[in-house]
């Protein structure tokens, strides 16, 4: 699973595809211009969290899927927060992704 090309954001069939856990290749960056160094080194980036969006462009709704320290999902909206399985997770429709880099 490669979320990130080179200078831009390239949209994959579905982004959390059952993994949890990705490599970018060195090539990868988020940001514009050439990749940096700490891309260079060989890293695991663990997915944390996932923002979900629903209703129209300007207005609408956003609810967060996130991981604890132990490993549990949790899904969090403005009035409550329940735990769920990773499967919710896989079977939401992402608007943002936030992966925590850790090296190997």
């Amino acid at each position: 699973m490669t979320p990130f090309s080179y200078g831009s954001v390239r949209a994959k069939e579905h982004p959390l595809r059952g993994n949890r856990h990705t490599s970018m290749p060195p090539e990868s960056t988020v940001g514009l211009g050439s990749p940096s160094a700490e891309f260079k080194s060989k890293s695991l980036y663990i997915l944390k969290a996932v923002i979900q969006h629903s209703g129209a462009i300007n207005s609408g709704h956003y609810v967060t899927y996130r991981v604890n320290q132990t490993g549990r999902w949790f899904f969090t909206s403005d009035l409550f927060v329940e735990e769920v399985e990773f499967q919710n997770v896989l079977e939401s429709n992402p608007y943002m992704l936030f992966y925590e880099k850790e090296s190997l």
